[in-house]
């Protein structure tokens, strides 16, 4: 969308007509025509998105409910990620932040090549589980049929599976793709649903449960039905986490990986990020620990560290949003009324984020973090996380876990891209016939649609110690 803005010179807002292939799109690219659709007027999402969540997490979620149900549970699940909350689970993110430190230096011991995000996929995880259930999944050391599946089913959503083949690849993928989701889906929802059981049934028995998110939820049925859990409701329980799974990994795992491969490839930011963890919390990377642990609120004073996240969340968003537009709702831009019937309204968080002239500046394009640091940004100019009440409800966790791990991993390693061994890695893997793909856009680590945007080939890194860090 962006080239073709540029290429076009379209403006911030603009038509597309794809017919017969799809409704006209309103394409916004501007702050204030982003706040009049996502907070000044409500318009539901598209039945494609709602069909699309559906099929990955089900039909009642906090993505696809409307009205008075999604506020209800809003409301219910809410507590579960507050700030004040997620400061009290530092001790529990650090161990697991600890666990992919060790992945890390046994990467770095065997001199193999690491996929950063998908490595760090499995993070991700680990912190949803421990945010959205209370529970600590264990999925970085030991094997675990719910995240095999949930790792299938991401891939089926996107990218190829690289038999050589590949219109062969995608015709068979196409025919078998419905059964493997619901393998998937079954698997996905009978591991969910065994900890929703568990959890319900501690509550039940008064024992003492941690306020996490579905447990807030599990306590409030509990208070107010009876001691049986209602199918309905526990089906809602286990959609709801499974849409923590599917919407809250990509965006901690995809900035993890963006952040070091934006790092190491801007020396001078890398500099400057290791000398303001020098600054707080001393000159060796091992006393990090134990400080953090003692005032975890020392990651509050990290400015330039958020800087680096927000800037990447800027120019790599992993996803966008779509509404219906709807008779009777138009937009305002450059004196123009511009109808939102029959047109599928597209905030393109990619193309807003990367806007020049009056919003980004000309250099709108390069990964710059002083920006947020040098003046106030332009409202509404950053969604990364949508706007408007239905904001990603984890966007307070995402930032403490993305500043949790770059504290404990930038000064400690060395991750260094290595796109140039691609082919190499491929031969380790057994992947034969394929050939390496070049973008006109992002450079090698161009972004690549599996469900949500993400680096091509899961950012393949060289990794190296730095210091010895006490674990």
């Amino acid at each position: 969308m962006l080239a073709l803005q540029r290429k076009h010179d379209l403006g911030r807002v603009f038509y597309l007509d794809l017919w017969p292939f799809s409704a006209p799109i309103l394409v916004i690219g501007d702050p204030e025509v982003g706040k009049q659709v996502g907070v000044d007027h409500y318009l539901h999402k598209p039945s494609s998105f709602v069909k699309y969540q559906a099929s990955i997490n089900g039909w009642k979620n906090l993505l696809t409910q409307e009205g008075s149900e999604w506020k209800q549970w809003r409301t219910l699940l809410n507590p579960g990620f507050q700030p004040k909350y997620l400061m009290q689970q530092v001790p529990g993110l650090m161990m697991l932040c600890e666990r992919f430190c060790k992945q890390l230096e046994k990467t770095a011991e065997t001199k193999t090549i690491m996929r950063l995000e998908v490595a760090s996929i499995k993070l991700a995880i680990e912190v949803i589980g421990l945010i959205g259930l209370g529970q600590d999944l264990q999925c970085q050391t030991n094997d675990s049929p719910l995240v095999e599946a949930f790792m299938r089913q991401t891939k089926l959503l996107g990218g190829t599976t690289g038999t050589g083949i590949p219109l062969l690849s995608t015709l068979l993928g196409e025919i078998t793709k419905p059964f493997k989701q619901r393998r998937n889906t079954a698997i996905i929802d009978a591991e969910v649903g065994k900890m929703v059981d568990e959890h319900f049934a501690a509550v039940v028995s008064a024992q003492k449960q941690s306020p996490a998110a579905i447990n807030l939820a599990l306590e409030t049925f509990a208070s107010e039905k009876n001691k049986q859990l209602d199918a309905g409701f526990r089906q809602i329980c286990i959609d709801q986490f499974k849409t923590f799974l599917f919407n809250g990994h990509d965006t901690s795992s995809t900035n993890i990986a963006y952040a070091h491969y934006a790092l190491q490839t801007h020396p001078a930011a890398l500099s400057s990020i290791r000398a303001e963890h020098d600054r707080v919390f001393g000159p060796s990377p091992s006393s990090a620990r134990a400080l953090i642990l003692a005032r975890p609120h020392l990651l509050n004073q990290l400015p330039y560290t958020l800087a680096v996240i927000k800037e990447c969340l800027r120019l790599w968003p992993p996803a966008a949003f779509g509404r219906s537009g709807a008779p009777g709702v138009s937009v305002h831009h450059g004196g123009a009324t511009l109808p939102t019937e029959g047109c599928l309204v597209y905030l393109s968080p990619y193309v807003l984020q990367r806007q020049r002239r009056g919003v980004w500046g000309a250099d709108a394009d390069a990964f710059r973090p002083e920006r947020w640091l040098e003046r106030d940004v332009v409202p509404f100019a950053w969604v990364p996380f949508g706007l408007g009440p239905r904001v990603c409800i984890g966007q307070e966790l995402a930032l403490l876990e993305m500043k949790l791990f770059l504290v404990m991993t930038v000064r400690a390693f060395d991750l260094v891209p290595a796109y140039d061994e691609v082919e190499e890695l491929w031969r380790q893997e057994g992947v034969v016939g394929r050939r390496r793909e070049r973008a006109e856009e992002g450079g090698e680590a161009y972004q690549v649609f599996q469900g949500t945007a993400k680096p091509a080939e899961g950012m393949p890194v060289r990794v190296h110690k730095r210091f010895e860090v006490a674990l």
